[in-house]
């Protein structure tokens, strides 16, 4: 955050000294253009005072850590239970809560505790100028294309471009987010716009933390600025526990421990994962080492590099399911990733007869119940063989089968696993 008492003297020191000192100052590294304007009003606050203040559009609150569980945000009629922000920095007494934001601005609040304490209250209120939605850019079905996504160069207007040097970065982690946000929030443009003032002012950091951001509504933003070298998904961030190198951060806006996420950021959150895995020859359903995590999923979440509930339980329990979902997709773009891993399952599931030249295939789980079997032909094209119904718990399927001769891919899901094995089908 920028000093404007500093930059007010700077300003006056050159209007006294004249031309001359003007030009030293120019070339100097205190240039009067660093003087940008802030949009952050920070508060000491006193608890149970109710606080008016010009608009704001977010808010965030550092407290005491005695007072965890024990403080409430008040605005209007509504109550906000502050949580310690989980990518925040913290001190040994010091909490700094999570981003607050409103669809509409605010201009007073009161902070409610009944425990007498020691120790400061501040509260950052946010307020990045007002921006009209776009309208939300729709991605075609059935490619594993970069889906379309609403750049920096339209989200952060009217706010200052970041100015830092641009670490690249490869990921082998793609690790999945959420804001923690109020979930009745529907201008999502004006709450990336309040995580990146929040992330730069607040935090300090040199940018928005995350490389892409989904709102529920399915539309992707582009997150951490890549500059004019790098790609946006080639730039390193600051989201997994302060080890970031190797990681991709994908935030799905919302709070995730209170609900699910919508089906429209689900699809939104499939086709950029696909998009990536296909892009790097990545295999969703393998686990790459990180210094965090030793068995990382290629796909993870937050809180499977360190102690935190993001991406909420909600949205968690949705990455075998996503992982999944991105695996059909490269299918369908004619993409099997992983299948030479995937082999080393083979005595695991069964194909039998294999070849096979008859219409009767059957398919063996040592393990679990099979849920699922699709055969895949190297166009991409897919066939259902068998779906099991909720009361179905076979470990051994006998199918009726009608493909022509070739090479096949047969995809077994079970409750748990997905293994891929060769099949041909001969004459």
């Amino acid at each position: 955050m920028k000093d404007k008492g500093l930059c007010f003297w700077r300003i006056t020191k050159l209007s006294v000294l004249g031309l001359t000192i003007l030009m030293l100052f120019t070339i100097s590294p205190f240039n009067v253009a660093n003087c940008q304007e802030t949009f952050v009003k920070k508060l000491s606050v006193n608890p149970n005072t109710r606080i008016a203040s010009s608009d704001f559009t977010a808010i965030c609150i550092s407290y005491p850590k005695k007072l965890y569980d024990l403080i409430v945000l008040q605005i209007g009629e509504k109550s906000y239970e502050l949580k310690p922000e989980e990518h925040a920095i913290t001190n040994d007494t010091v909490f700094m809560s999570q981003l607050i934001a409103f669809d509409a601005p605010k201009n007073s609040f009161t902070l409610q505790t009944n425990m007498a304490f020691e120790g400061a209250i501040t509260a950052f209120l946010i307020h990045p100028p007002q921006l009209a939605i776009p309208a939300q850019k729709q991605k075609a079905d059935g490619n594993c294309d970069e889906p379309p996504m609403m750049l920096q160069t339209e989200w952060r207007q009217g706010l200052p471009d970041p100015d830092y040097q641009r670490i690249p970065n490869r990921a082998n982690n793609l690790i999945i987010h959420h804001s923690a946000t109020d979930n009745e929030l529907t201008d999502y443009t004006a709450l990336v716009r309040s995580i990146y003032v929040y992330h730069t002012e607040v935090n300090g950091w040199s940018d928005i933390g995350y490389n892409y951001l989904i709102a529920p509504n399915g539309q992707i933003y582009a997150g951490r600025d890549p500059g004019p070298v790098l790609a946006q998904d080639a730039v390193l961030g600051a989201h997994f526990c302060a080890s970031n190198t190797g990681t991709m951060g994908v935030c799905v806006l919302g709070n995730y421990e209170l609900a699910a996420p919508s089906n429209d950021a689900i699809v939104a959150l499939l086709d950029l994962l696909a998009w990536k895995t296909a892009k790097d020859t990545m295999n969703p359903l393998a686990f790459v080492p990180h210094p965090l995590n030793n068995e990382l999923g290629v796909i993870a979440g937050h809180r499977d590099g360190c102690a935190t509930s993001c991406p909420g339980i909600h949205l968690y329990d949705e990455i075998p399911n996503i992982k999944s979902g991105v695996v059909e997709i490269l299918h369908s773009c004619g993409l099997f990733p992983g299948t030479a891993e995937q082999m080393t399952h083979e005595s695991t599931i069964k194909l039998f007869p294999n070849p096979i030249c008859s219409e009767k295939l059957f398919v063996q789980s040592e393990k679990e119940p099979i849920v699922k079997v699709t055969a895949f032909d190297m166009l991409g094209n897919n066939f259902i063989l068998f779906e099991a119904s909720n009361n179905t718990e076979n470990k051994k399927v006998e199918l009726e089968i009608s493909l022509d001769p070739a090479f096949y891919l047969i995809r077994t899901e079970t409750h748990n696993n997905i293994f891929v094995s060769k099949l041909l089908v001969t004459q």
